[in-house]
């Protein structure tokens, strides 16, 4: 389901509406792709407070939650397609690219497209039902006006996806930990060899989590998109996720603590023991992918002390400097 958690029809009966859908089919999986809000894109005081309350709903009746953030979108449009001034138009043509590309294997079928429903997807990058948020990005970000006559090697579209400023939430998925990871080509497959080594590659480089390992999935689809021959889709969860709900709760204790705007729910009938508890719900969903992240870096500080034998991180610092197109190389090789 595709909603806008700023506003009162996405947040509120959007919430409703996964509430109910959950409570009748159970059975079926529900992927919420919420739209998140920025003060660059909306004006909307009371913003924060909607997206708090969407969130737990979220967290307890959606099995993922595939996060749009308007304030990285923004900047996406304005950087790479050399927009000043971004309209919600714009931004939306960023969403629907993503979610072609998402969910082209579940439309189109070919001799060579891997098939991915949405339950094998969800399965492989939900680890735990707790850490369901997930973010994503699209290569190539060529401005709609070219996109037809400007095509990206493949090596360049998986950097780009792996870029911290491509990443369509406003964080820096390379500075957190890799939970999971989907990554969905889609076009001409010609260079598949090529796009196989340089994700083996590529893997090495991202930061994991260490009690998860192998969660890195890979789709294909012969069938290309409509603007672009070949493209790439990333979906990742990742606990730089919790940067970007600390920014909304952020935004609402600066809201809540002087009780601003607040009427326009007390008098609907919430309460602030419920308005608290809400509150209490989203932070404990950011703890949870803070811990999530802190037992990663712990493993790996102590998997390099215990098991790497002497001589290794020469090795390993050697590979760090390597470029991407070194490690294809070197595994092709």
């Amino acid at each position: 389901m595709l909603h806008a958690t700023g506003g009162g029809s996405g947040s509120g009966f959007g919430a409703l509406l996964i509430e109910s859908v959950k409570e009748k089919y159970p059975e079926f999986p529900i992927l919420s792709c919420a739209v998140l809000p920025s003060p660059q894109v909306s004006s909307v005081v009371t913003e924060p407070y909607n997206t708090v309350f969407t969130l737990n709903t979220l967290r307890r009746s959606a099995d993922a939650c595939l996060i749009f953030d308007n304030e990285a979108l923004f900047e996406l449009a304005h950087r790479k397609w050399n927009i000043e001034s971004p309209t919600v138009d714009d931004l939306n043509l960023l969403i629907t690219e993503a979610l072609a590309g998402l969910t082209a294997s579940m439309r189109f079928s070919g001799f060579l497209t891997v098939e991915i429903s949405l339950r094998e997807l969800l399965t492989n990058l939900v680890p735990q039902p707790s850490l369901h948020f997930l973010m994503c990005a699209f290569a190539p970000l060529t401005p709609p006006d070219r996109s037809k006559f400007e095509e990206m090697g493949v090596e360049d579209m998986i950097r780009s996806l792996f870029d911290n400023g491509s990443v369509f939430a406003a964080c820096s998925p390379m500075e957190g930990r890799f939970l999971s990871t989907a990554v969905l080509y889609r076009g001409i497959m010609d260079d598949k060899p090529l796009a196989d080594a340089a994700l083996a590659a590529m893997r090495e480089q991202l930061p994991l989590t260490y009690w998860i390992p192998t969660a890195f999935k890979i789709g294909y689809v012969e069938q290309p998109g409509v603007s672009h021959r070949k493209s790439m889709v990333l979906l990742a969860n990742n606990t730089e996720i919790a940067r970007v709900l600390d920014r909304i709760c952020h935004n609402f204790d600066k809201l809540w603590q002087r009780k601003a705007f607040a009427n326009w729910y007390l008098n609907e009938g919430m309460s602030e023991e419920q308005i608290n508890a809400l509150r209490a719900s989203a932070q404990e969903l950011i703890q949870s992918y803070q811990v999530a992240e802190e037992s990663g870096a712990k493993a790996k500080v102590q998997d390099s002390s215990a098991d790497i034998p002497r001589g290794s991180a020469s090795q390993d610092d050697s590979r760090a400097g390597m470029s991407l197109r070194d490690l294809v190389d070197r595994r092709r090789a």
